[in-house]
């Protein structure tokens, strides 16, 4: 009778390093698969909010325009352009992969001037935005554009977060986004309550929350915090509800 014969050292690595393998191959393919289902929710949601309130909106922009310092304003009724500052660069680098976003390179005054308003009863405020950088204040939508801001969004240390009436933080998400990463993130203002919004999915509430007293001061900024804060990456097709 033959002797039973099991495997060589040699096999068992072989078999190991295969195994290995095709278990990296399948991560990296589920991670691709989840990166694309989370693009695909925040799509979805932006979308939403433009077929449920574009009627409201006091600002939107595509960005498409690719060239030149002037942001037509989509918004129904609005005729005034939105307005680059220096330090404000054209990119091809979006979130669905066509037309153009904006670049901001994280220094002060680098920023969007628009006329959007607020209001005392109900807001929104979205965009995509993508961080290239976790330590400057990372500013999406604030107003007003000079003097103290009177509301905000925007991820020190790519933790988002929201609030008015000098206090930024009363809606904040835990965690943090990452750097390198495209992000539709939002904030909404109704019935004396805040949400935060990830990818169409809210990340933080706050209740009991008053109303803004300055909503109509001045317009919205896009990639400031009044002159600081600066958004250092890519901000994309930002809208601002108001009702």
């Amino acid at each position: 009778m033959r002797n039973a014969r099991g495997f060589t050292i040699v096999e068992l690595l072989i078999v190991i390093v295969v195994i290995g393998i095709l278990a990296a191959i399948t991560i990296v393919a589920f991670n691709g698969i989840q990166e694309r289902g989370r693009i695909a929710s925040g799509t979805a949601f932006a979308a939403q909010i433009k077929r449920q309130n574009l009627q409201d909106a006091t600002g939107s922009w595509a960005f498409n325009e690719c060239s030149g310092t002037t942001l037509n304003n989509a918004a129904e009724g609005s005729t005034t352009p939105a307005t680059m500052t220096s330090g404000v660069t054209w990119s091809t680098d979006t979130p669905s992969g066509s037309g153009c976003s904006l670049a901001f390179n994280g220094a002060g005054g680098t920023r969007v001037l628009t006329d959007a308003r607020l209001s005392a009863t109900y807001y929104m405020k979205a965009a995509w935005i993508k961080m290239t950088s976790c330590s400057t204040g990372n500013n999406v939508l604030s107003m007003p554009a000079t003097g103290s801001p009177d509301s905000a969004m925007y991820a020190p240390g790519c933790r988002l977060q929201a609030g008015h009436n000098g206090s930024y933080s009363v809606a904040i998400m835990n965690g943090a986004l990452s750097a390198g990463k495209w992000y539709h993130v939002a904030v909404e203002y109704v019935d004396s309550s805040l949400k935060l919004y990830v990818d169409g999915k809210v990340v933080a509430t706050a209740s009991s929350v008053s109303p803004p007293t300055d909503a109509t001061a001045t317009g919205v900024t896009i990639g400031s915090h009044g002159n600081g804060n600066t958004m250092t990456g890519l901000i994309d097709d930002p809208i601002i509800i108001a009702r």
